[in-house]
């Protein structure tokens, strides 16, 4: 009957308390359905009084609050602009072109070839100077690198007074030449030292003069290899006879 099912659905025909008016509006409209169907008095009384119950709690409370969007929501994709640039390569290729000159005090390396070079952030540019060598590089040029390294200048330069300029496609190398131990600077007759031999300028004369000799034996010919060595054999016998080893005196024995 319907009185058993209202009190199924109704136990003790009390009114259960809601929390929220979702759940307020659903019950009063579930009740009002009820109603519709009921024909004892006694139900028609109960459900009644239960609707105005309803009726009275739905119009106290706030709406109900709006749900705050999930914190685990995934970020949203980036634009194809707003994507972070690739890494540049890690290849390094040789400097397209250089040539070389030198004034009384320093010598100039131009690198050219270099298309959009002044363009770039100064950090992509760099130089590293050292007594005897030069190390050039430049990061991510139109996507290539691109370097200069020369471990064994012909000569000694003064690595805190070179420098570099950055100038249309081209990079300029101003390296400083190191002053002769009798305060003069040198004339350059090649950048790079030949098979990794230099000639270092040395405060020791006789280190000098050995190391002249040597080079004169290596590169000369049968002959002059044959003077050399004869010359050298005669000075070895005069400083076992208590001459001064590597003296001047000994320009004279190897025929100089």
């Amino acid at each position: 009957t319907f009185s058993d099912l209202f009190s199924a659905c109704i136990p003790s025909y009390r009114v259960v308390q809601m929390t929220t008016k979702a759940e307020l509006s659903t019950a009063l409209d579930e009740a009002k359905e009820l109603l519709k169907s009921a024909n004892h008095p006694r139900n028609k009384a109960v459900l009644t009084s239960h609707i105005k119950q309803l009726e009275v709690q739905l119009s106290s409370l706030a709406p109900d609050p709006v749900p705050a969007a999930s914190s685990s929501a995934p970020a949203p994709t980036p634009s194809e602009d707003e994507k972070s640039p690739a890494a540049p390569p890690t290849r390094w290729e040789q400097i397209p072109s250089f040539y070389w000159d030198q004034s009384k005090e320093a010598v100039k390396v131009v690198c050219r070839g270099l298309e959009g070079v002044k363009q770039l952030p100064p950090e992509r540019v760099s130089v590293r100077f050292t007594e005897s060598s030069l190390d050039l590089r430049v990061v991510d040029l139109n996507g290539k690198n691109y370097s200069l390294s020369l471990p064994s200048l012909s000569k000694n330069i003064i690595p805190t007074e070179s420098t570099f300029k950055v100038k249309t496609n081209k990079i300029v190398l101003s390296l400083a030449k190191e002053k002769s131990e009798y305060g003069i600077q040198d004339t350059w007759t090649e950048l790079a030292a030949k098979k990794g031999k230099r000639k270092v300028n040395s405060k020791d004369p006789s280190a000098g003069l050995m190391d002249m000799m040597r080079d004169m034996y290596e590169e000369g010919d049968d002959q002059m290899k044959k003077v050399i060595g004869e010359s050298m054999m005669k000075a070895q016998q005069s400083r076992m006879a208590g001459g001064s080893p590597g003296s001047l005196d000994d320009m004279n024995e190897f025929g100089m």
